[in-house]
């Protein structure tokens, strides 16, 4: 995976580098304007960008804007693999909208429940799994309950926020903190936990630009996987995990799909 990476990251760099030397811009629209293609906004914002900032920049979009939904859809279909009556409810809420296709006003107002259960498949496989932040002034934590301990973050310590433990901790989500519920989502969707309780999207100053997108996204996918697939699990066995910036299936998530009026079965 690293070699990979590093494979990957080389290429990325050298776009950088004949995007960067070139005349004129690579991508365009349909009308022929060369200037809209997403790097050049940001060159047209700032015309100063170095071609080590813009690959970080496209770096930073391909982890966050791929990555996250990605992990976050594989996740998905293992939480709901052994649970037939949340699946039905997700078939049920899909159905409902008596169409072949979805408009954007159907996905914000008729996908309640699968957008709840897409969030709490990210509360307990949160695709970000932990995030590091390093102190920029020394900071003195209050006193809390019965701790006498004032415990001080110094200028310069990495402070690391992990997502996938406080998803998990009884004393933020109650005594079925480890179950699968997605009803636990249905009044207040993303605003039913305080920020620093699900940070899984960051918090401000920093909140991620593109959650609502990226839920949207799930969505929609989730709606045309169903009007046309059923699946089931390949391995009886759960699948585990990877520890890295992701929060990846170790090896994947073999299933085997069948048409949603089909009884006939391929695997993928």
């Amino acid at each position: 995976q690293v070699v990979v990476f590093s494979e990957n990251y080389g290429y990325t760099y050298k776009y950088m580098y004949i995007y960067k030397t070139s005349k004129k811009s690579i991508l365009f629209d349909e009308s022929g304007d060369t200037r809209h293609d997403l790097l050049s906004l940001y060159l047209q914002h700032n015309p100063n960008w170095t071609r080590k900032e813009l690959r970080d920049i496209a770096l930073n979009m391909i982890i966050a804007g791929r990555d996250t939904t990605r992990a976050l859809l594989g996740w998905f279909f293992v939480c709901i693999s052994d649970r037939p009556d949340i699946l039905k409810k997700i078939i049920a809420e899909i159905d409902a909208i008596g169409a072949s296709d979805i408009t954007y006003d159907q996905v914000h107002n008729k996908l309640h429940y699968i957008n709840c259960v897409l969030l709490e498949t990210l509360r307990l496989f949160p695709s970000v799994p932990a995030l590091a932040r390093v102190a920029k002034q020394d900071v003195q934590l209050p006193v809390i309950g019965d701790e006498k301990v004032g415990y001080i973050i110094r200028k310069g310590d990495i402070c690391t926020v992990h997502n996938y433990t406080i998803g998990r901790s009884t004393k933020f989500w109650g005594p079925n903190a480890t179950e699968f519920d997605p009803m636990r989502w249905s009044e207040q969707g993303l605003n039913t936990a305080p920020p620093h309780v699900f940070p899984h999207f960051n918090i401000n100053p920093r909140l991620c630009l593109g959650r609502q997108f990226a839920l949207m996204e799930a969505q929609i996918f989730v709606f045309y996987f169903f009007k046309n697939f059923r699946f089931r699990p390949l391995h009886s066995e759960k699948p585990t995990y990877t520890v890295g910036l992701i929060l990846n299936l170790k090896d994947g998530y073999p299933i085997i799909l069948s048409g949603a009026n089909e009884k006939k079965e391929t695997s993928a």
